[in-house]
């Protein structure tokens, strides 16, 4: 796309009088070409690309790389294509139908291009999500903000729409305050910090969403009784700061097993909600249970009936796959069990086929922070919900994988998971049937195999804080070894 022998540079292409998603989306292609010239040629007179307005890109020279921006006839939101021109095959055409359509197929442009020289991939690409609306909800963040910042930037290559902050969090505060950036959060009616001070800190015209959160055990008399006076309270302080603000409730009833176990309160707390000033307040829910697992089209069914709505999803499977390391579950768990478990598990939520047509198609998948392993995790996640049907765990977890630390170090985290949980296993079968001589020298193995990968790791992943979640990982696995060792001893 660059000649470097005759210096000629790519020009992009718009029609005459384009609307402004033209324009900005030629501008952002303008300056991801300016900046790969740069890193590959070390070129300081990238800004001769140029942008021109032509209705017959057809007729320019053909010794230049073109890319043409236009309109999609398609009424498809976030609807994007990028195809190779079948007749000028120095022309690429990339059309979206809204902004969305053209931020994602900037970014699906950017991976067609080589990082290592001037090579544009040719590809045909015709994409739009299932899921419109794809958002992560984070309560906590325990590093430096331009860590945040780097992972965001991460996420909003996997097409994830928003980020839901705690408001109570002090880690947040930076991102909070920072400058023309639109922000979402949490207020939880669990924590006692005072969301009405915190809010008149920032800047209330750039608050987009506020999520009304509760995830309280139980309600006392008191709470139950002015449940819907709480929210109203909550509801209209935010309307006076930002009329345009979003508000969602995820209530006390989030889930069906809360809802059977509240034997009619629930019913009765939509009830009254529709009846009251918050009746076209957006719900979100859990699915069948608190970890969404299974949801099928009866529980939904079921969910909209109660609410009179039609609830947004409020995803939990990935709080699951972390909630069975800590659980009594692992305990009763017998040792080949143990030996399938896994600290990268793919996203896989087992949901009904068209989950996704449901109300706004819009879904919050909830996480325990953005640590590098979870963030393995939310990139699978991310995958299911651009392309349900399309979408395999597994196959997921390895590109992922791949384009995280590369295929030498990803097939090498495969095998120090798998000595992990076949140390793990090895030590479930000590505790159970003592220390017979096969299953130490078994252990033995595995805990060479543990210190083995993690050094070719420790040498091969420029990831610090990847390569200190594994060597904690590593370090708590043997000490529980060496510890069931000793005991039985």
């Amino acid at each position: 796309y660059y000649n470097t022998e005759k210096n000629t540079y790519p020009k992009i292409v718009i029609p005459e009088n384009s609307n402004k998603l033209i324009a900005d989306a030629a501008k952002s292609i303008k300056e991801l070409l300016n900046e790969r010239i740069r890193s590959i040629s070390m070129d300081q007179f990238t800004n001769k690309i140029e942008i021109v307005q032509n209705n017959n890109p057809e007729l320019l020279p053909q010794d230049q790389f073109i890319i043409n921006i236009g309109n999609s006839d398609l009424s498809q939101p976030h609807y994007y294509s990028i195809t190779q021109c079948d007749t000028l095959h120095h022309m690429v055409c990339i059309n979206a139908f809204d902004e969305e359509g053209y931020t994602n197929a900037v970014k699906s442009f950017e991976q067609l291009l080589s990082k290592n020289d001037h090579v544009y991939h040719s590809a045909d690409i015709m994409d739009y999500p299932d899921f419109i609306d794809r958002n992560i909800l984070i309560s906590n963040w325990n590093k430096e903000q331009s860590d945040l910042n780097e992972k965001l930037d991460l996420l909003n290559k996997y097409k994830f729409s928003k980020l839901y902050i705690n408001i109570g969090a002090k880690q947040f505060e930076g991102f909070l305050n920072a400058e023309n950036k639109n922000y979402n959060i949490k207020i939880n009616l669990n924590d006692d910090s005072n969301y009405k001070s915190i809010l008149k800190t920032l800047k209330s015209d750039l608050l987009e969403n506020v999520l009304i959160y509760d995830d309280r055990v139980s309600l006392t008399k008191d709470q139950h009784d002015n449940y819907i006076k709480e929210i109203e309270d909550i509801f209209n302080f935010i309307k006076s700061k930002n009329k345009k603000t979003e508000i969602e409730l995820y209530p006390y009833w989030n889930n069906l097993k809360q809802i059977n176990a509240g034997h009619g309160e629930a019913e009765y707390f939509f009830r009254e909600l529709s009846k009251s000033d918050l009746k076209d307040i957006k719900i979100l829910w859990n699915g069948s249970t608190e970890y969404s697992f299974g949801t099928d089209y009866a529980d939904l069914t079921r969910m909209s009936i109660i609410s009179e709505k039609n609830p947004i999803l409020l995803d939990n499977n990935l709080m699951k796959e972390n909630a069975r390391f800590s659980s009594d579950y692992v305990v009763g768990y017998y040792a080949g069990k143990l030996r399938l478990m896994s600290f990268m598990e793919p996203y896989d939520p087992n949901f009904y086929n068209d989950l996704f047509k449901n109300g706004d198609r819009k879904v919050l998948l909830n996480t325990n922070g953005l640590n590098e392993l979870n963030i393995i995790k939310i990139l699978t996640a991310a995958n299911y919900f651009w392309n349900t049907e399309a979408y395999d765990p597994d196959w997921s977890l390895w590109i992922v994988l791949n384009k995280m630390v590369g295929r030498e170090n990803a097939i090498n985290l495969i095998y120090f998971n798998d000595a992990c949980f076949g140390l793990k296993e090895i030590c479930k079968k000590i505790e159970l049937e003592g220390l017979q001589f096969k299953n130490q020298r078994i252990a033995k193995n595995f805990e060479n195999e543990l210190n083995k990968y993690y050094s070719i790791l420790k040498e091969s992943i420029h990831n610090d804080n990847l390569l200190q979640e594994i060597e904690q990982i590593k370090a708590k696995r043997i000490a529980e070894y060496h510890s069931i060792i000793e005991s039985v001893e």
